[in-house]
């Protein structure tokens, strides 16, 4: 075999590896329940790349939450915000009106409508 070729697999092979990732389910569950405003919005990141339905019923605990990061990845975010752009991901529907940091009655009720209907909350 090309030497070239084995180092583009090994390369290829780690990159694979290190780019899993390094939590779980239970981690982005922990994450979303959390008090702290930075790791709400690291839950709702870590969701970026799922479209998994499983985290819908915690999307919504505490949904009015405005309090806004300060942290350097995600600042000047607020955990609604965060929250509603997570489910706008996972649901592939655009909300009624325009996302923001701020608390949006219509937004929050136009994923929850969603999210009952298919099954995903309870009333």
């Amino acid at each position: 075999m090309n030497i070239n070729f084995k180092l583009w697999l090994t390369m290829s092979i780690m990159l694979s590896i290190c780019s899993c990732s390094k939590y779980d389910n239970t981690d982005i569950i922990k994450f979303l329940n959390s008090d702290d405003t930075t790791q709400i919005i690291k839950g709702c990141s870590l969701l970026n790349d799922k479209k998994d339905t499983v985290f819908v019923r915690y999307l919504f605990n505490n949904i009015e939450d405005t309090r806004i990061s300060h942290d350097a990845q995600f600042y000047g975010i607020s955990v609604f915000e965060a929250r509603i752009k997570t489910l706008k991901r996972i649901s592939n529907l655009n909300p009624p009106n325009e996302i923001s940091y701020k608390y949006d009655s219509i937004n929050a009720n136009f994923y929850k409508d969603w999210a009952i209907e298919k099954g995903f909350i309870h009333k």
